[in-house]
């Protein structure tokens, strides 16, 4: 009696069993049906998904650019002078201009460089990319903003312009989030200031090939916020102020009376401790018979971009 009792409470266990799997596929069904009929997002909203999710996963490095001479030192030292920030000055990793020193022995891309086999940009660009990354997980840990200081006049005013090497933004931007700004400064000025310094490593060496080199600049970094020295010397405030915002920075409106102790790589224009004006260079007959010879439509093109009188010496 017992034993079939106890054959009788199984089989009705297994029948609850069978019962509850049945209504478990049943309603899974009808949720896997629900699920179906909801309207799906697009091929192109999942792929943006996707990226948005990656890049989330990415830390953030902020990046400044800008020409040689267009008072790229006072904004880096006004940068350096923010809160936890930590500011590496003239990087370019596919630079070819020659090292100082023949002895480089920390500086392992110039090692590769004069090595037995030449190597390629992007083993260049992994090379660089590898150490940034090491540098910036120990910002992180500290708590540190880490911002480059481009030095784009390796890449458009060194010789020809390298049209296979990738901009350090790109470079940066296959593997970090970035922030970035530009920064100019009137295009005959830098010019001139160039010219005093013998920096002019281009041919022909005119205003307008200057200017072609300068367009290109800007197209290459297309959609970044520009910001002028001369906003700079007339409202230093407000001008760092607005760099901050547009880099997520933290702002210290007390800048101006710590920027001078910072010494960055690249610190050969200003000598001064204090932001104000300087006297506008002499523009030599030679720059002037280039005006007057005929129409320079690069060079007007610029300024009108950047919103500056194309004729200095009228002012």
């Amino acid at each position: 009696m017992k034993k079939h009792l106890g054959n009788s409470l199984e089989q009705i266990a297994e029948s609850i069993r069978l019962s509850v799997n049945l209504l478990e596929k049943e309603l899974g069904q009808v949720s896997e049906i629900e699920t179906l009929n909801k309207p799906q997002p697009s091929l192109l909203q999942q792929c943006d998904q996707l990226i948005e999710a990656d890049q989330n996963k990415k830390e953030t490095i902020r990046t400044i650019h800008h020409f040689a001479c267009t008072g790229g030192t006072l904004f880096t030292k006004c940068l350096a002078s923010m809160p936890n920030t930590l500011i590496l000055s003239e990087v370019e990793p596919q630079s070819t201009i020659p090292p100082k020193s023949l002895f480089t022995p920390t500086d392992l891309i110039q090692l590769l460089r004069k090595s037995t086999r030449h190597p390629s940009k992007a083993l260049i660009s992994n090379v660089f990319l590898s150490g940034l990354g090491v540098i910036q997980d120990s910002c992180k840990r500290r708590g540190l903003h880490l911002i480059l200081r481009d030095h784009s006049h390796s890449k458009y005013c060194y010789g020809d312009i390298d049209q296979k090497a990738p901009t350090l933004l790109k470079t940066v931007a296959a593997q970090h989030r970035t922030l970035s700004v530009i920064t100019v400064r009137h295009p005959l000025d830098s010019y001139l200031s160039l010219a005093t310094k013998n920096w002019l490593h281009f041919h022909p060496v005119t205003v307008e090939e200057y200017a072609k080199r300068y367009l290109k600049f800007l197209n290459d970094n297309k959609g970044i916020k520009v910001f002028k020295y001369e906003d700079l010397i007339e409202n230093s405030g407000d001008t760092i102020r607005g760099i901050c915002d547009e880099l997520k920075l933290p702002y210290f409106s007390g800048f101006e009376d710590v920027f001078g102790v910072h010494i960055v790589s690249g610190d050969s224009g200003r000598t001064s401790n204090l932001i104000g004006k300087r006297e506008r260079r002499e523009i030599p007959e030679k720059v002037k018979s280039e005006f007057a010879t005929g129409p320079l439509p690069t060079f007007h093109e610029l300024c009108r971009i950047l919103g500056y009188r194309d004729v200095l010496w009228l002012d």
